[in-house]
């Protein structure tokens, strides 16, 4: 019986040496991540050698019975993001979360993935594409905040308070009454901006540096207790980007 192949077009998120010279890979497709082995992957002669490193857009043969990679061919080069290590840190922020919070029948943020490495590349501020970057996988793994209304009384009126660890906005009234604090108004802008964002207006522009490094770190604290995810290069990232 004829195997079938499948033409796609993808992400390569990492890359492992297998035998000799291949690779087993992870890439990231407009329908999730696809784990396959490229032969020669590791060879730097060989042409299926851009399969193999990171950030590259590659299209590809898939044999989904074998999960062999074949047919491999460039269209688009992101290893300049190497070149930096800020950039670089970035990159593999949006990777790894990528890797460690899309399950098999997520719906793929992949305008956003390909949006957000192109941004790094051009020289836009890291921080601020990962941060949108990581607001829109929180609503693939089902943990993003309440942002319509107090996530207490529903009320769209008010709202002078935010946690990510509560889940969301709260009122006036019910911050009053649960004696919660205040939270500073442009941290909470920074917030929505994140999470209501189209992924064309990514670089529409960026975020102030002291709220966005906050909410950086609070998102990443969400991102541990609700789904069990460290993202251990935003830890990288931030100490870089001081």
């Amino acid at each position: 019986m004829e195997q079938k192949i499948i033409p796609l077009t993808g992400y390569v998120l990492s890359a492992s040496k297998y035998q000799d010279s291949d690779a087993v890979v992870n890439i990231l497709t407009k329908d999730g991540i696809v784990i396959g082995n490229i032969r020669g992957g590791y060879s730097y002669t060989s042409k299926n050698h851009i399969g193999a490193q990171i950030f590259n857009l590659i299209e590809f043969d898939y044999n989904p019975k074998l999960k062999s990679i074949q047919q491999v061919k460039l269209v688009k080069d992101y290893t300049c993001l190497y070149e930096d290590i800020v950039t670089s840190l970035a990159g593999q922020v949006i990777v790894e979360a990528s890797l460690k919070t899309l399950q098999k029948d997520d719906v793929v943020p992949f305008d956003y993935f390909e949006k957000s490495l192109e941004a790094i590349k051009e020289g836009f501020d890291p921080l601020t594409v990962c941060f949108i970057y990581l607001a829109q996988l929180s609503k693939v793994g089902g943990f993003m905040p309440e942002l319509d209304g107090c996530l207490i009384c529903g009320s769209q009126k008010n709202l002078v308070s935010f946690s990510f660890n509560e889940g969301g906005f709260i009122c006036k009234n019910c911050a009053r009454e649960e004696n919660i604090p205040p939270t500073n108004k442009t941290y909470m802008q920074v917030v929505r901006y994140g999470y209501m964002i189209t992924s064309d207006n990514l670089k529409h522009a960026a975020l102030p540096k002291g709220e966005l490094r906050r909410a950086l770190v609070d998102l990443a604290s969400l991102y541990n207790d609700a789904a069990g995810v460290n993202i251990n290069s935003l830890k990288e990232l931030l100490k870089e980007s001081d």
